[in-house]
Formats: structure tokens, sequence, C-alpha cells
């Protein structure tokens, strides 16, 4: 976080901060720190006080574990990524689980599922933010991100939350990823009056 602060306190301008999943917390937690004009949280992992659900913290205890050089490392297999990331078949999905399926430290994908080090604190006026999820997502569920919203109207802020039919967790690469785009940009012009 600090890393990322220290970049963003770099810019000439505020940026509009865009994430994914773990990006999506850290988008939320920058945005916290008064960081950022705007953010954009897409199938965000909650912070503490959000309950993260039943089968994201299920995915966490069964996802395949490996060692590197002692560490502890988790990866989905290309199954668990079909199932849970992306509702397609497996010829769709097996070249994405290519390109975006990495190793992640157990320590902190555990870390992160009890909440720790993940909390908001509401003090600073932030940007306004914008949570998606996708109805299918199996992996971050529509629900948890729904609760995260109504956990974020606290802020004084803008808070918005849109839930999309028919995507899953990877909603900005499926088909018709375009009107994910669309969306977000007509969201942005509403709030800051650019694009």
């Amino acid at each position: 976080m600090d890393f990322y602060a220290e970049q963003i306190a770099a810019f000439p301008a505020p940026p509009i901060l865009i994430g994914h999943a773990m990006g999506g917390l850290i988008v939320q937690l920058l945005l916290d720190r008064g960081l950022g004009m705007a953010g954009i949280a897409i199938a965000p992992r909650p912070p503490q006080c959000v309950f993260p659900g039943i089968r994201s913290l299920l995915q966490i205890l069964t996802t395949r574990v490996e060692r590197i050089e002692g560490m502890r490392f988790l990866r989905l297999t290309p199954a668990q990524f079909s199932r849970l990331g992306h509702p397609a078949s497996r010829q769709t999905t097996d070249p994405l689980y290519e390109r975006f399926v990495g190793r992640v430290p157990q320590k902190l994908m555990t870390a992160v599922a009890l909440g720790v080090g993940s909390r908001l604190f509401f003090n600073h006026e932030r940007g306004p933010l914008l949570l998606i999820s996708g109805s299918d997502d199996r992996m971050i569920a529509s629900s948890v991100v729904l609760a995260n919203y109504l956990y974020q109207r606290r802020s004084l802020a803008p808070t918005d939350f849109i839930s999309l039919p028919g995507y899953g967790h990877l909603l900005i690469t499926q088909p018709g990823w375009e009107q994910v785009a669309d969306q977000i940009i007509e969201w942005l012009q509403r709030q800051l009056g650019c694009f």
C-alpha cells in the first residue's frame, strides 16, 4: 500500500484508480487514504468488517498449495479457474488461465480473507467509488460486493454499485466487456465531468 501511495502522490494530478479483485481492495484502501480522483473496484475483495462469503473462504482453503524456496503459494488449477472465474467452456478459459492466473502468497490471501490490514477509517474526504460485480461471479459473489457497497456508504463521498447479469469474476475479459467499459466511462462522466 505504501508503495502505491508514494507513486500516486508523485503524479502531477490525482489519477483515477482502477483495480480488479485484490486490486479492487487496494483501490478502496487508497481512496480511504485520500488518494486518487475516483476509484473503480471491479469484483473487489472486501475490506475488514465485510464478510468475504463462504465460497471465497472455501476457495482459499481448497486451492492447491505450492512451496517455492520455503514460501507457500496458492494457485488455482485450470478446472478451478474455469469453474470459478469465467462462466464459459474450457476452450475459452484455458488461454485465459495461462495469461492471468499466477501464484499468490498463501499468507497474503489468508490475511485478506480474514480482513487483516484492510480496515477503512472513513476519516479522509475521498473520491467517488464505483463497485462492480458480475451476477455469476463464483469467486467474489455479487452479494459480497453489495454488502461492501452498503458498508462503503458510510463515507460522505458518492458510492455506487453495479451488478452485471451474466458476467463472472473476469467480467472485463468476457464477450461484452465493452458494455462494462461503457458503464464505467458513463459513471466517470457523471461523477467527474470528464471523458
